[in-house]
């Protein structure tokens, strides 16, 4: 069925959201906020071994 949504909307679409998938946007933002985060944790980590 969530095929069939995107194939009518989109995957980038409210409707396939609400059909229980995640939208495409919110797929590459969660992506780079989660890599954000990472490089700031393994920066501060290295800080703190030097200090």
């Amino acid at each position: 069925m969530l095929i069939g949504v995107a194939f009518k909307y989109s995957k980038d679409s409210r409707e396939y959201e609400m059909a229980g998938g995640v939208r495409k946007s919110e797929l590459i933002h969660i992506s780079t906020l989660s890599r954000v985060k990472a490089a700031s944790e393994t920066s501060s980590r290295d800080n703190s071994q030097t200090a």
